[in-house]
């Protein structure tokens, strides 16, 4: 396999997001630890300034048994290189390393900053996404594919984001749900009103007049039945709903709704300027805001009700 040949590394399938492969990957990984293996060199090239700097960092975490007896020493120096929190955090044990790698790493952060305009950590993150890209490039084939042959998925959601046809299949869906949440709850909802009029004449025909019989029947039932006769409507149209977003169609609607939105924004921003600046020409016209001479200062209050002069936005 020219993945196995490149890493050299047992390569196991899996599915994360089903959760297929995982047991057998784990137990790849422990057989592989458990097993007798040739040594492997496998390192990834950072560019000439972070290199430099894990050739520095590395043989003074050898030096110093700085967390070697858990990670690989080239690893620890990455690490703090990439300010990793946990490690910071092990290592901060012994200080006077720790206090040399975290000086080293500021060193290479200002050299990276003012020459390249970037931190370790990001052109860290660069270097392993260029590496990963080159690896998928020699074994992960796509088929190759043009605009002409779009899949069928593409041209469904041409056509219900298509500016005239899509409102209409927008509206036709949406009646479409309307009518069947009718139709398919019309013997639900009879069924229950059948069952509440055969306990409230159970009751009507077991108990005296009163206040119990008055509160059974037109209390309880009548409530209760009226609130569950609104159940298979409820049930029937969350479950055209359910049905409608597995669809994607709800991501389409919100084209549409997004244009109206705007604009209804729009209109609303344009009232709100109109009914400002008609506000404004109030507070002009008006002798209380400028010292006429009937004009008496009065003191401001929201709650003078009974002042007909007393605008929305006091003078």
């Amino acid at each position: 396999m020219p993945l196995l040949k490149k890493l050299g590394v047992p390569i196991i399938e899996t599915v994360a997001r089903e959760n297929k492969g995982t047991k057998i990957l784990l137990d790849g990984i422990t057989d592989y630890l458990n097993s007798e293996r040739p040594p492997n060199n496998f390192k990834i090239s950072y560019g000439q300034d972070i290199d430099t700097a894990l050739d520095e960092m590395t043989p003074i975490v050898e030096q110093n048994n700085f967390l070697t007896d858990k990670y690989p020493a080239r690893w620890v120096a990455l690490k703090y290189l990439e300010n990793d929190e946990q490690v910071h955090a092990q290592g901060a044990l012994n200080v006077d390393t720790h206090k040399t790698l975290l000086d080293m790493t500021d060193k290479l952060n200002k050299h990276l900053k003012a020459t390249l305009k970037i931190t370790a950590e990001n052109l860290i993150a660069d270097y392993r996404y260029g590496f990963i890209n080159s690896i998928l490039k020699g074994v992960v084939f796509c088929e190759e594919s043009s605009m002409d042959r779009l899949f069928w998925s593409d041209n469904i959601d041409m056509l219900l984001t298509h500016r005239l046809i899509g409102p209409i299949l927008m509206l036709s869906f949406l009646f479409g749900i309307y009518e069947f949440t009718f139709w398919a709850s019309e013997y639900p909802v009879a069924w229950f009103d059948m069952g509440f009029e055969w306990l409230s004449g159970m009751i009507d025909a077991n108990l005296r007049d009163g206040l119990l019989k008055s509160l059974m029947i037109s209390g309880v039932i009548d409530g209760v039945g009226g609130v569950l006769g609104f159940a298979p409507l409820i049930l029937f149209m969350f479950f055209c709903h359910s049905y409608y977003g597995r669809f994607g169609l709800h991501g389409k609607n919100s084209v549409y709704a997004r244009q109206s939105i705007q604009n209804i924004r729009f209109a609303g921003e344009l009232g709100c300027c109109l009914y400002r600046l008609r506000r404004y020409c109030r507070r002009v016209c008006s002798p209380r805001c400028y010292g006429g001479k009937n004009y008496q200062r009065r003191k401001r209050t929201p709650y003078n009700y009974s002042d007909s002069s007393v605008y929305a936005m006091w003078c």
